[in-house]
């Protein structure tokens, strides 16, 4: 459960990156 959690916040912050380019 743990590691989802992870993954989403990963995917979320790979998705705020690429706004922001």
């Amino acid at each position: 459960m743990a590691q989802e959690i992870e993954l989403k916040f990963i995917v979320n912050y790979d998705a705020v990156d690429a706004l922001r380019n």
